[in-house]
């Protein structure tokens, strides 16, 4: 049995994360967002070992972090 091939495009905007999700073949996408409504993301990434994705936003109330969305 071959494992599902999963391609992901994650695309930091003024509005929030959003995330593009293709598997065999990238004939269709999911899209997936915004991840942090509202907030300036300006770096997105994933780390496959434990399915967490991360996020380096600006909040105008509490100022620059490290964040992951509470679902994902």
């Amino acid at each position: 049995m071959a494992l599902a091939s999963r391609d992901l495009i994650m695309i930091g905007t003024k509005k929030g994360a959003f995330v593009l999700e293709s598997r065999n073949g990238r004939r269709r996408w999911r899209t997936t967002g915004p991840h942090f409504k509202g907030v300036p993301a300006y770096h997105v990434t994933y780390d496959p070992r434990n399915k967490l994705m991360l996020a380096a936003v600006n909040n105008d109330f509490t100022g620059p972090r490290i964040a992951k969305p509470r679902l994902w």
